[in-house]
């Protein structure tokens, strides 16, 4: 995969995702409790897409593709993933919180 890849396929979306976890975080506070669903599963969808591609170069890695060593951006690229699904765990667990709240 290509640094241009990585970008495009794993930290992208893991940043699409992110913001979308902050902004159902932002609804659920202001009361958009469907909205912030709607933010959640954009995120999740976004996660599933990054996920994606880092499973089939890690697959490719496995199976003996010539990938050369690991770059830094790959690794950036997995932080991003990782990043993102934490604060999506999160989210989930505070728009719950302030659900439970109101």
């Amino acid at each position: 995969m290509t640094d241009e890849e990585v970008v495009s396929h794993l930290i992208v979306p893991t940043g699409l995702a992110r913001s979308s976890a902050i902004q159902a975080i932002a609804a659920a506070r202001a009361g958009r409790f469907d909205e912030a669903a709607e933010k959640l599963k954009a995120g999740d969808d976004a996660i599933n897409e990054a996920h994606e591609h880092q499973s089939d170069e890690i697959r490719a890695m496995l199976n003996g593709a010539d990938s050369g060593p690991v770059s830094l951006i790959m690794v950036h690229g997995q932080d991003h993933v990782m990043n993102a699904i934490t604060t999506l765990d999160l989210a989930r667990q505070i728009v719950a919180l302030i659900q439970d709240g109101k």
